[in-house]
């Protein structure tokens, strides 16, 4: 397969300020886990990639989804692999097919290692929530929040409210 490539601007490696290098940090993590998908794709359409791999490899499995979906969605992904990849399936598929997957749980634990990452190479908490709740990232909108409505604003974001217990942690610590 291709390699996953990063390529940053000589204005982006000057002005490297926390929330760049967070940004830059959870980029490098998501390209190497090659998942940057995984953050547009919904939880659904995760689902029925898995299910058209497995399907793929094994078509007597059965799930949640039509025939119809699975066909569709089998067909797109068989033009987008190699031979080489397609024997690969298989073997994980028949390791698959003994385990549990919970696709929802496997997701975030993905984007929260790329959101670790980022706070690894951001070297600040803050910068990251920044980035990672939509309201807090003008500095005048955060000023005027009070503690409660930034925890209010954090319950309803998953990954930020993970990262700020990670970062708390004894893991981070």
């Amino acid at each position: 397969g291709e390699t996953p490539t990063l390529i940053v601007g000589h204005a982006v490696v000057t002005a490297m300020d926390a929330a760049v290098r967070f940004r830059l940090g959870r980029a490098i993590s998501l390209l190497r886990d090659r998942a940057v998908a995984l953050e547009k794709l919904a939880v659904t359409e995760v689902r029925l990639l898995i299910a058209a791999a497995v399907y793929l490899a094994d078509q007597r499995v059965t799930f949640d989804f039509s025939n119809e979906q699975l066909q569709t969605a089998s067909r797109n992904l068989q033009r987008h692999l190699s031979r080489k990849a397609r024997r690969a399936l298989t073997l994980s598929v028949a390791r698959l097919m003994h385990e549990t997957v919970e696709v929802e749980s496997w997701i975030n634990g993905v984007i929260d290692s790329a959101n670790r990452a980022g706070v690894f190479v951001g070297g600040d908490v803050l910068a990251a929530l920044d980035e990672l709740i939509e309201p807090l990232r003008v500095p005048s909108v955060r000023a005027r929040k009070s503690t409660d409505e930034i925890v209010g604003v954090l319950r309803q974001n998953g990954p930020a409210a993970r990262l700020v217990r990670f970062s708390v942690s004894r893991n981070y610590l």
